[in-house]
This record gives C-alpha cells, sequence and structure tokens, in this order.
C-alpha cells in the first residue's frame, strides 16, 4: 500500500511541523499561542484535503500541551491521548450517523462537557468537523456557547462549504482560510515521502489542484489505472459512437467509485490536455512533442504523455474547446438534488458527442 511505504499521517497524528503548506495559518496559530492571544473559537474553512482537519489536531495538541517542555515525555504522553482520542481534556464532535449529521446527543454532550474543568491540561479543546454537519437546532445551541465560552476553553470548527454555515456562527469565530500548497511546493514534498520520481509527484499535485490529502491518492497505481480505464473508454465512445453511451456512462461512474462529480473532475483534466496539445500542434501531436510538454508541465495527466499525444489528434482544437465547454456546463447540474446518475451521464456523453464532430 502507497501509505504504508510513505509513512502517510492521518490528521489526528499530525503537528505543525508535519503539515505541508498553509505557513501563514501556521504562522498565525504559533504567534497567538505564544502570545497568549489565540481567539477562543476559529474556524477553518477550504477545500477538501487541503488540511484543515490536520491543523485542528496539530492546534488541539499545543493548546494541551502549553507550558511543557516541547518533546518531553509528558508533552508525548499528552498529545498520544490526543491522536488515539482518549485525552480528557479534547473532544472532537463530527457525524457519526448514517445521514452524515453531527447528533443531538452529541452535542448535549458538548454542552455538558464544555463547563468541566481541565483535568490534565490548562486548556480544553472542543474540535468539531464540519460544522455544516450540525442542524439548524444544533448549530444554535452552539452560540451561546460561542458567545460566552468558560476560561480555557477553545471551539475549534472546520468547513469545507463556508456558505452553508449560519452567519450567527460565523461572525462569532476568527475565520483562518487554508488556501490549496503551491505546486512547487506540494510536488516536491510528494516526491521526498512518496519516494516516487518528479513525474509522478508533479502529477499528483497537478491533479489534487493543491490538496494534500487528494495528492496522496493520486499517488497510488489505482489512481493511474483508473485515469487509463477512463481514457479506454472514451476511446471505445469515439469508435462506437452514440449505441455505447449506456455502456460508457456506466463505467465511468464504475471507475470513478460511482461518483459523477469525480467523473467530471477526471473528464475535465483529460480534455483540458487534449485541447492544450491541440492549440499547440494544430491537431497533430507526436509523443515526443506531449513528452516536452510533460517536461514543461503544461499537462495535468503528466503520466499519460502518450495517450494524449493520440487522443489530441482525433479532433480539432474548435471540437475540443466545445467538449470542455459541455463538461464546464454539466458541473452545473451536479449541485441538483436527487439527480439520477446514470441519467446524467447519459445525457452528458450525447451533448459530449455533438462536441466532439
Amino acid at each position: 500500500m502507497i501509505e504504508q511505504q510513505m509513512g502517510r499521517l492521518d490528521a489526528p497524528q499530525h503537528t505543525f511541523e508535519t503539515i505541508v503548506g498553509q505557513d501563514l495559518v501556521k504562522r498565525f496559530l504559533l504567534g497567538a499561542c505564544e502570545h497568549e492571544c489565540l481567539p477562543h473559537a476559529l474556524l477553518f474553512t477550504g477545500p477538501e484535503g487541503v488540511g484543515k482537519r490536520s491543523l485542528m489536531y496539530a492546534l488541539a495538541k499545543r493548546l494541551v500541551t502549553h507550558g511543557l517542555e516541547p518533546g518531553s515525555e509528558k508533552a508525548q504522553r499528552a498529545c498520544g491521548k490526543v491522536e488515539r482520542g482518549t485525552h480528557p481534556d479534547v473532544l472532537v464532535v463530527e457525524p457519526k450517523s448514517a445521514s452524515g449529521q453531527i447528533l443531538k446527543g452529541q452535542v448535549d454532550e458538548m454542552q455538558e462537557r464544555a463547563y468541566y474543568a481541565p483535568l490534565e491540561s490548562p486548556n480544553k479543546v472542543i474540535l468539531i468537523a464540519p460544522i455544516e454537519a450540525m442542524n439548524v437546532v444544533a448549530a444554535n445551541n452552539l452560540l451561546k456557547l460561542l458567545e460566552e465560552p468558560p476560561p480555557s476553553l477553545y471551539i475549534v470548527l472546520c468547513t469545507q462549504q463556508i456558505n452553508l454555515v449560519l452567519t450567527t456562527i460565523r461572525s462569532r469565530c476568527a475565520l483562518l482560510r487554508c488556501p490549496p500548497v503551491e505546486f512547487g511546493v506540494l510536488s516536491q514534498w510528494l516526491s521526498e515521502i512518496g519516494r516516487c520520481s518528479l513525474r509522478r509527484s508533479q502529477t499528483a499535485a497537478a491533479l489534487s489542484g493543491g490538496r494534500p490529502g487528494l495528492a496522496l491518492d493520486f499517488l497510488s497505481g489505482e489512481n493511474e489505472e483508473r485515469r487509463r480505464r477512463m481514457v479506454g473508454e472514451l476511446e471505445f465512445f469515439d469508435r462506437e459512437g452514440y449505441p455505447s453511451i449506456f455502456r460508457v456512462g456506466r463505467n465511468l461512474l464504475d471507475t470513478h467509485d460511482g461518483s459523477p462529480a469525480d467523473a467530471m473532475t477526471g473528464l475535465l483534466t483529460w480534455f483540458r490536455d487534449l485541447l492544450v496539445v491541440g492549440l499547440l500542434t494544430s491537431g497533430q501531436a507526436t509523443e515526443t512533442q506531449c513528452e516536452e510538454m510533460a517536461r514543461q508541465s503544461l499537462l495535468v495527466n503528466r503520466d499519460l504523455a502518450a495517450e494524449v499525444a493520440e487522443a489530441s489528434c482525433r479532433h480539432s482544437p474548435q471540437s475540443l474547446a466545445r467538449a470542455v465547454q459541455v463538461i464546464l456546463e454539466q458541473n452545473d447540474l451536479l449541485s441538483r438534488p436527487f439527480l439520477d446518475s446514470d441519467l446524467l451521464m447519459e445525457v452528458f456523453l450525447t451533448e459530449l458527442g455533438i462536441a466532439l464532430k
């Protein structure tokens, strides 16, 4: 497993030293802790996989070890408890139901434990991830705690959909934006911890959009195989035409674990690469040219340069531009509730076929 080879850390295992990127956020948190001016309520916001939960746990460790010698046996023991979820002064509130919601019982426990004095450390910490998983009643119950927190209590929230967080909660928290990690920083980090080639790490960094949590998944051979299967289905669609849309639509979904959003993301990066190559070579790309573009970081799918060269020659730059537009328009439909995934892919492939003619 790639995770074992890299010694991959889960969010609870991280410290500020092990988190890649987010330098501004880390400097703010460390400086505020050092000068004892950290806000009692913080809200981390940013894309999925960018490191928000890792920052939350790193901050929790820093707060419960305040005043201890860094690296001392007592500090290490406290951090170990945070990682295992057994520290009495750290409460993690996250969805535990099939509905994906934070339940009323969890909120009641949080309210009760919030007013207990710390047992083993100078501070108590409540981590809520993600805050939008709380229903309106539960979120409103949190407001009083945010307005009048007991001494030594820190409430740390995170979200990847800031628009879903109640305005009354946002206004009572210090907002910390966690942007995607810079491409060069992320690709270098992946190359070091993954012990892989620079091209492979650059491909993972580009596909992830600067999100380390996703980039680590993209390093796996399984991801490359998934993209190759997607390319194979698109070749089959090119060859067989509209009668194949039912098979191709289902297989594209299966290739992306049934997620239309993931399928559209994969298709967008693929057709984006084809369009770049088509524009630069007037639709007459060679494998050597695509290899050079990969070295220049012009392609997202750097490890599939040969496949990109072959596919780009089958369509004009104009038709590829129309295909990209179709994918972007189809993405707008993904936010609609109760949309049938198979129907979505079938309609998309019909429009894609028209665009590629």
